[in-house]
């Protein structure tokens, strides 16, 4: 099994090792979470682990929802990144149950057509559910 730890060329690197969370220790001011000001490095450290739930981000990025999500650059000036899909959608319905806007649900197809040529295998070719299927990058079923 060949890895770049048993290489001969690992001797010629130097291994560097992250001990110090410099990206949350710039000058950046304090966010306010239930009504409490919390510096912001200890506020994504909580975050990180699992003190801070997703109700609190919302509240933090979209403070002002009701009174704002009709502006056209209020959702574009802000995002929430997560690098879990489910992660995604539970804050998406979170988002959407303080909106006071319609929404509405666009699904995608179940099946794919037909070949004009029909084979034996075509059947067990493709699964029977193509919405339970979840890939990274293709959008889900309902939008």
């Amino acid at each position: 099994m060949a890895s770049i730890s048993k290489s001969y060329l690992c001797k010629q690197y130097t291994i560097f090792k992250l001990d110090q969370k410099m990206r949350i220790e710039a000058n950046v001011p304090p966010v306010t979470v239930e009504g409490t000001s919390v510096l912001y490095n200890e506020w994504v450290i909580n975050i990180g682990d699992g003190l801070n739930g997703k109700e609190t981000i919302v509240d933090a990025i979209y403070s002002d929802l009701e009174a704002r999500y009709m502006e056209a650059g209020y959702f574009r000036d802000r995002a929430i990144l997560t690098p879990i899909n489910e992660d995604v959608d539970s804050i998406n319905i979170e988002v959407l149950k303080r909106s006071s806007g319609k929404y509405k649900t666009y699904r995608s197809f179940d099946s794919i057509c037909k070949s004009s040529v029909y084979y034996e295998s075509q059947e067990s070719m493709y699964p029977t559910d193509l919405n339970s299927l979840k890939f990274s990058g293709i959008p889900k079923h309902e939008l």
